[in-house]
């Protein structure tokens, strides 16, 4: 469920990204739980979504999830190359006197923001300003797929090729608990995007074959021949069948 991997989401991108130092993770009976009660069940409304950070927040920065999330916010705004004043917008902050600037780096690269407040704000990058050399002008306007292509691109991690064994070594070491494979699978699926390889070597599970098609035919790169070819991964016909059932309007 959504309400269990975000926390799983977190660490996985951690584990995949270039600039990061993390190359092996240590997690054990995450397959169920959720995030209920009090102030951690209103933490799950403010959850970070990287492949659509976009919405309105509500900030408590007494808190330090809270300013982590405001950090992500301006990491997201460095990644496209566009400032702060402009996604942050409808900005309320109540802290006393004391005025709300945003957010720049100190001498170790970290996010310096304030540690009181209540700040509310909606963030929203405009992808038409978006200066990443990933987007390119579409030729035509009415090319949906391409767009939608493009966005995936721009928005989903590609795991790289240091990165993608530790990512691969951690699904590894889960095997035999199918249901933490399959909670692993979900995040992956929310946040990530992989070449047929990559998926083929995720599908060497035998019993998950059929999950790991299910859940992760939307993520696959590569296009319609990289699709046909991971449909093709079904052990069985009965299999493809019932798999090209689940993704029939998604292939069509």
């Amino acid at each position: 469920s959504i309400r269990r991997t975000p926390p799983l989401r977190s660490l996985l991108r951690l584990l995949a990204r270039d600039t990061s130092g993390v190359v092996k993770l240590q997690i054990d009976s995450c397959a169920k739980g959720g995030i209920e009660g009090g102030e951690a069940d209103a933490d799950a409304n403010q959850a970070f979504n990287v492949t659509n950070p976009a919405g309105r927040y509500s900030l408590d920065l007494s808190r330090p999830y809270h300013r982590a999330l405001l950090r992500m916010l301006h990491k997201t705004c460095e990644r496209f190359s566009c400032k702060s004043q402009a996604a942050f917008q409808d900005i309320s902050f109540q802290s006393g006197s004391v005025s709300y600037s945003h957010a720049k780096k100190d001498e170790h690269g970290v996010w310096v923001v304030p540690k009181q407040g209540q700040l509310s704000l909606t963030f929203g990058t405009n992808a038409g300003k978006l200066k990443s050399n990933s987007v390119e002008e579409c030729d035509d306007m009415w090319d949906f797929s391409g767009f939608l292509q493009k966005r995936i691109s721009l928005m989903r991690l590609q795991p790289s090729s240091h990165k993608v064994a530790p990512l691969f070594a951690h699904w590894k070491a889960l095997g035999g608990r199918n249901a933490e494979q399959v909670a692993l699978l979900d995040a992956l699926a929310m946040d990530f995007t992989f070449s047929f390889p990559q998926l083929r070597e995720l599908a060497r599970e035998k019993e998950l074959t059929n999950d790991v098609i299910g859940r992760m035919m939307h993520c696959i790169s590569g296009g319609p021949v990289a699709r046909y070819l991971s449909m093709l991964l079904a052990p069985t016909l009965r299999s493809y069948e019932q798999n090209y059932e689940s993704a029939r309007r998604f292939l069509a």
